[in-house]
């Protein structure tokens, strides 16, 4: 049911800064909307806002918002209990579900059976989505996935022996959609278990989040391992191009890099988020602007925190920072021109 709204009418009520909602759907009461969403055009011209569920019974919904106005629901595609969907990316007409075992935290039950892998969809008829194909891990399944179109999709796998909950970059051949086959991988050094490495840093949880493409040049955050970017040039020999890792100070896991699409004063530049995964005493780097050089390596120039103690919260629930959407459009020529702080960065 779609819903036409108006502004809050004091603070306490206001969620925005300079918005105007123009409307608001339901999605017939089946909410919990994850961190996918991705925007489709048809041949017919509509435009078809697919959104990921982050659990059952709904895999993802499809929402037609041709008509701002008046979005109109599409179709629902179910999900069987006890799995996380909780993430999609698409491309003209292929989408791609993200399915991984659903966290204890967010109702899952180790003892139960679960699916996990990636879902490859043909959605051409918005109506009638149809499955193209299911890869597995023989895992954990995948979390974060990125597909910008053409032969590859780029994949957080939880593959087979390795450490940080398994969590790898995988490249995955999907010039056959009925057909994907593994074209590549990388990882942290230290995270092949199964191949006699051992893991050399400190913290936890350093493991493949999300990759985000761009030219021969994977952006890729790696959690408690801060974020690296990777040369694709040849998708079956990734290799490091340089790394970033700010904990200390911060210590909060790297959820996305996104890349801005253009230089700035002769400088590559991108912009990292950190996540507020639970509430603690430290700030949260909400987002930073960062100058890719590759030696020494990308040097953060400026950055927004989040106060600690300052996460915003909505009908008793708390809102989480951290993702920023892989086609988001900024103005970062003040930030070159901003004073860098020596507390956040090094030569």
């Amino acid at each position: 049911m779609a819903q036409a709204l108006g502004a809050g009418t004091n603070p306490s009520q206001t969620l925005s800064l300079n918005f105007k909602l123009i409307s608001h759907h339901t999605l017939d009461g089946f909410g919990g909307v994850g961190e996918g969403m991705g925007l489709q055009k048809t041949k017919d011209g509509r435009r078809i806002m697919w959104l990921g569920h982050e659990g059952p019974p709904k895999n993802f919904t499809g929402v037609d918002v041709t008509d701002p106005k008046n979005p109109r629901y599409v179709k629902f595609v179910e999900m069987p209990s006890n799995n996380w969907t909780i993430q999609l990316t698409l491309h003209d007409n292929l989408l791609f579900t993200a399915m991984e075992r659903q966290a204890l935290s967010w109702g899952g039950d180790p003892n139960k059976p679960f699916n996990e892998g990636v879902l490859i969809w043909d959605i051409s008829d918005p109506e009638n989505p149809k499955q193209l194909s299911h890869w597995k891990t023989g895992a954990t399944g995948t979390h974060r996935n990125s597909y910008p179109g053409g032969r590859y999709a780029f994949l957080s796998a939880g593959m087979p022996g390795y450490a940080g909950a398994g969590n790898i970059l995988v490249i995955l051949d999907v010039s056959d959609p009925r057909n994907p086959k593994e074209a590549g991988r990388w990882w942290m050094p230290g995270q092949w278990k199964a191949g006699g490495e051992t893991a050399t840093w400190k913290g936890r949880a350093h493991r493949c989040h999300h990759p985000i493409r761009m030219g021969d040049r994977l952006y890729t955050s790696y959690w408690h391992g801060g974020g690296f970017i990777i040369d694709i040039a040849d998708m079956s020999k990734p290799k490091t191009v340089s790394a970033i890792d700010w904990s200390p100070p911060f210590p909060w896991p790297t959820h996305s890099l996104v890349p801005i699409p253009f230089p700035i004063y002769g400088h590559r530049w991108m912009l990292v988020a950190d996540e507020d995964v639970h509430e603690a005493d430290e700030p949260c780097l909400a987002v930073g602007a960062v100058d890719e050089r590759e030696l020494p390596g990308p040097l953060l120039v400026s950055d927004m925190d989040v106060a600690a103690g300052r996460a915003e919260r909505v009908a008793g629930g708390a809102v989480r920072r951290g993702d920023l959407h892989p086609g988001v459009g900024v103005d970062l020529r003040v930030a070159a021109e901003l004073p860098r702080s020596e507390e956040h960065t090094s030569e």
